[in-house]
């Protein structure tokens, strides 16, 4: 075995390298299939559940919802807290009671993501998480939801191609039994302390999706802003369009091909030197059986 070991040292050592390189470059790939995994999971625990609640329980929910954001609207343009009896944030649109209020589809990315309520960086590591300063997305004038999603994790691409989107493009909210469709019409970079300026704009219907950026920098926020249209606008969304090609997986295939090739170079040149090697120790053996037979 040891004899073994030590004349394919060499080769055990480049073959380790090169698995731990795929292993490397592989795990952004694989990481994200699994939170991906786990995303759609979520999303059809909680399809599941809207199908199976009464549509009485439902228009209730929607209601309560309403009834939050009009609430909400009222304090902001008074400058006083929320008034006593209003549904708690948490327990609004909670149906699963996981936290889920429904989830984002913007199809020409293809992201499709729960949105939780509130912004914990143990959401936003997963999943989509709303601001709780914002209307809840159940649509309606007065109404200004914020979604925010990380950007540039090894493990999930979430928002990564957020930054692809182009005014004109189109996102979907589907709040219970409803899908909600917006247009983008703006976008923006600011700093992070003037997300505080993202407020309800009185007889709009809006959502902005927040990030961080430029990307893997996060010094700055990336805003893309949609204003609410109805679906029959625009003939079923982008369903028709070329969904847009992932850079990062672009990258990756990119990465794992030159890795391949580069230990395929290095292989090549171990055995030639190898080779060189021999034939020098055979030289030098028949050089010592001559000089032998010489004496």
């Amino acid at each position: 075995m040891k004899r073994f070991l030590k004349k394919h040292c060499f080769n055990i050592i480049m073959m380790i390298i090169f698995l731990l390189g795929i292993a490397i470059v592989a795990y952004p790939t694989v990481s994200d299939y699994w939170n991906s995994k786990v995303q759609s999971r979520a999303i059809t625990d909680y399809r599941n559940t809207v199908d199976s609640t009464d549509n009485s329980e439902l228009e209730r929910m929607k209601t309560a919802a309403t009834l939050y954001n009009q609430a909400l609207y009222s304090s902001q343009q008074s400058g006083k807290p929320v008034p006593d009896g209003t549904a708690d944030y948490e327990d609004v649109l909670n149906i699963n009671k996981d936290g889920i209020m429904g989830y984002l589809v913007i199809p020409t990315i293809d992201v499709e993501l729960p949105i939780y309520h509130g912004t914990e960086e143990s959401i936003l590591r997963v999943a989509s998480g709303h601001s709780p300063a914002s209307s809840v997305p159940v649509g309606g004038v007065n109404t200004h939801a914020v979604i925010l999603g990380h950007r540039g994790l090894p493990s999930a691409r979430l928002f990564n191609d957020l930054d692809q989107l182009e005014k004109g493009d189109y996102f979907e909210i589907h709040i219970l039994n409803d899908m909600l469709c917006y247009e983008v019409n703006d976008i923006k970079i600011v700093e992070p302390k003037e997300l505080a300026q993202l407020r309800i704009i009185g007889g709009e219907d809006i959502i902005t999706l927040v990030t961080c950026t430029p990307y893997g920098i996060n010094t700055h926020r990336l805003l893309v802003n949609g204003k609410r249209v109805e679906t029959t606008e625009v003939d079923l969304l982008i369903y028709s369009e070329a969904r847009r090609i992932n850079k990062a997986y672009v990258a990756i295939a990119v990465g794992i091909v030159l890795w391949t090739l580069s230990m395929v170079v290095l292989l090549y040149v171990s055995s030639k030197y190898k080779t060189r090697r021999l034939s020098r120790e055979e030289y030098l053996r028949r050089r010592a059986i001559l000089d032998k037979y010489q004496k």
